[in-house]
Parts: structure tokens; sequence; C-alpha cells
């Protein structure tokens, strides 16, 4: 169950059990008869898509390179999605958390491109009657004026210990021991009471590697470790051993971390520091709108902002100009964005647009909350692009757009790092 709070909405509830929150993709096409890939329809209940193809790996006894997917679905849902198995079975499997359905084959992997966008079914609760009223005058604004398109905490999984680090930023300074410290001995917000024990062990064992392997059960992380007893100071091959996907992870976390603070300084340029509040994120605050013409909605819709990697080129002299100053403040040029000594590791290529206005928005009639008493709910049904994420839209129509607005108003300026422009502290 997540909480959240919105003026005098307080102890918003989402997720309080697994029926609330409800996400299936939507295919670009069917499964043929013919192709190397067999692809299956997966409902998972209450697990990671990672985990369960984890899972499903050993249940087959085949490596994890095999299975190819195109989004990762939340954990704390219900959620069906695509994968696909290079030479798989063609039959169902049964888990106690996640069920697979033969439904044909493709000659390709399943990829991002292979579906085009994720329906959702969300249920908002705890709430009292005239909250519920509220967040339905914010569907109104959110039609009109749409949403910043960030990327949410779930993509920030793999940020390690209390200052939140990236493990890429390990990577693009070549330090590999860093990196696989980060990677399988330090906590992230989202490991479970195994994975917490197991870090906890490998941190405390750290440079000790037979120790260590002796206290670790059989794991991901066990298999490492063992390659170390044997190569002790060898750690970037230990590094390359993690899961490929996993990996790539890293980097996404830390690109779609700088990309969120790409746009939220173009907003705060585009729309005007009045209309803007703050919102905390993992990864730090970010710049949501409350109000924007429709016309300036749509146009602003329409604008994409590339992906910051090596070769990266902003051809808005506003964002050139953010981009600068935002690489500058991590220390780096955009040229570093690059990992040296790992040639099937990198930065990803494309671009994201910056507004999201979501289509086909149908709340049900606000209704008694069975799990709350005295309290009613409100469910949301809605369809989104594919990456772009359900949460944000709640956080838009949960949070207190009155009372943590933009700092202004005391004639005190402190300068934006990310604009060069002086801004009111309130």
């Amino acid at each position: 169950m997540i909480a959240g709070q919105i003026g005098e909405i307080k102890n918003v509830k989402i997720k309080q059990s697994l029926e609330d929150f409800v996400v299936r993709e939507r295919p670009a096409g069917k499964g043929g008869t013919d192709g190397a890939f067999v692809l299956y329809r997966m409902t998972k209940r209450g697990i990671g898509t990672m985990e369960a193809v984890g899972e499903l790996c050993r249940m087959l006894g085949i490596p994890s390179r095999r299975v190819s997917f195109g989004g990762l679905k939340d954990r704390h849902a219900i959620s069906e999605q695509t994968i696909a198995i290079r030479q798989g079975p063609a039959r169902n499997f049964n888990h106690p958390r996640f069920d697979l359905q033969c439904i044909g084959r493709s000659p390709r992997p399943f990829a991002p491109s292979s579906f085009t966008a994720n329906h959702f079914t969300i249920a908002i609760r705890d709430l009292a009657r005239e909250q519920a009223e509220t967040i339905l005058s914010r569907l109104e604004e959110v039609r009109s004026c749409g949403i910043p398109n960030y990327y949410d905490d779930q993509r920030f999984g793999s940020l390690r210990g209390s200052s939140g680090e990236f493990i890429a930023r390990a990577l693009i300074a070549g330090d590999f021991e860093r990196a696989l410290r980060l990677a399988i001995a330090s906590p992230s917000f989202e490991d479970q009471k195994r994975e917490r024990a197991i870090k906890k062990t490998i941190a405390a064992r750290w440079g000790d590697w037979t120790t260590c392997k002796a206290e670790l059960p059989r794991s991901s992380e066990r298999s490492i470790v063992t390659y170390l007893v044997d190569h002790p100071t060898d750690f970037r091959r230990a590094f390359d051993l993690i899961n490929h996907n996993l990996k790539v992870l890293y980097l996404s976390a830390y690109q779609s971390y700088l990309w969120n603070r790409i746009l939220s300084a173009f907003l705060e340029q585009r729309v005007g520091r009045d209309s803007l509040v703050a919102y905390p994120f993992v990864a730090g605050n970010l710049w949501f709108h409350r109000t924007m013409e429709s016309a300036a909605a749509r146009k602003l819709a329409e604008t994409t902002i590339p992906f910051p990697m090596r070769t990266t080129v902003f051809p808005d002299p506003l964002l050139a100009r953010i981009a600068d100053a935002l690489m500058a403040e991590e220390k780096l040029a955009m040229r570093d964005l690059k990992i040296r000594g790992m040639k099937q590791l990198f930065f990803s290529r494309g671009e994201r647009r910056t507004l999201l206005i979501p289509s086909g928005i149908e709340p049900s009639p606000i209704a008694d909350d069975e799990l709350n008493g005295g309290k009613v709910k409100l469910t949301l049904a809605f369809e989104l692009p594919r990456g772009s994420y359900a949460t944000i839209l709640i956080k838009r129509l949960t949070f207190d757009m009155e009372t943590r607005r933009h700092p202004r108003g005391t004639g005190e300026t402190e300068q934006n790092p990310l604009t060069g422009e002086g801004r009111s502290l309130q």
C-alpha cells in the first residue's frame, strides 16, 4: 500500500490490494505460427517482471538471455504482458505468482516497439466523498493541460545507499569495484527481505570471498562471489556477470534521472514559475504545472527531448543550455556518457515527449470503500503510451497543488544552476 497527500486529502491509499492496480499491455500485433521465438501472455500477481522472468528461467533451466519482453511491470499489481522465449516450449505454465499462456510465434524477440500502450485500472482509497470530488475536478485540469511525462520512482530501484548513488556513475568513472559493491552489497528501497540479507552478508565479508561464498545461499550473487574467489581483483569481469537486463537498468536509471532534470528545468522556463509546484521523487524534486492554456499544452506535448548520451545534440537552444548546465553540475560532459571496457553496455539512443495528455480517462462512480470503513474509493481506467507512468498521473491528482508552490515572493533570489537565472525565495 502506498499513501499520498493532497491538501486536505491525507492518507490517500493506492495498491492497498493487488486488485487496486491492474495494467495490461496493448500489443502492436498478434502472434503468428512461424518463428524461433515463442510468445506468451504472462499474467503476474505481486511480483516484478525481472523476478518473474528469473523464476521462469529456473523452472525451465534456461539462461535469461533467451527471454525478451517490452517493459517492466509493477511488482505491487496485477499485470498482463507479452514475453518471448527463443526456442521456448509451445505450452502453458503455471506458478503461484504468475501464469503463462502460449499465444503464438514470432521471427523476432519481443521488444518495447512490440506494444503500443498500457491500459490501467487503478483504485484510490480511504477518501472522504468531497475529497474524491476534488480528484474528479483535477481530472478536468489534466485533460486540458496534461502532465509532465516524467520517469517515476519505479525507474530508480537501482539507487543505492542513503545518498542515492547511481551505479552508472561508478561505471562511467571506470570504478568497477565500486559499481559491483553498489550492485550486490548496497541496499535499494525496492529490495525484498532475502535480497537485503544477501547484500548484508556480502558487505560484511567484502574481500574475504571464500568466507562470503560459504555464507551465501544459492543465488546470482553467490555465482559472482564464486568467480571472485579465484579472481579476487577482477571486478570488471565480476560486474559483467550480472544479468544483462539489470545492467541495462542501471544505465537507464541514470539516463532517466538526467532526462527528468532537463524536463523539469525546461518546464520552469516554458510554463512560468507561478504555475509550478514541486513534488519530491526518490531521485530529487521535480516541477509540475497546475495550469496551462490548452493550445500551449498541445504544442508542448508535441515537443520531444532527446535521451542524454555521448552523441546527443539538443536542437533547441534552451534545452542545450539546460543540458550543459546539468552536466556541469554532475561534473561530467555529455561525451562522458559511455562505459569503457564493456562493449555490450551503452546508453540508449532516442527521445521522449515532454508532456502527456492521457486519453480516455474513465472514472467509475464514487463508491463505498469496503477496505476502509466510512470512506469512499474512486476507480480510474485510462490508457497511456508505452513508457509513460500511471503513477505520475496519480501523483498529479493527489498532490497538494496549493501549498507546495514554486519558491517565490520574498524578494531574495538564488541562482538557478540549470538556467543561469535568479529566482525568488519564499
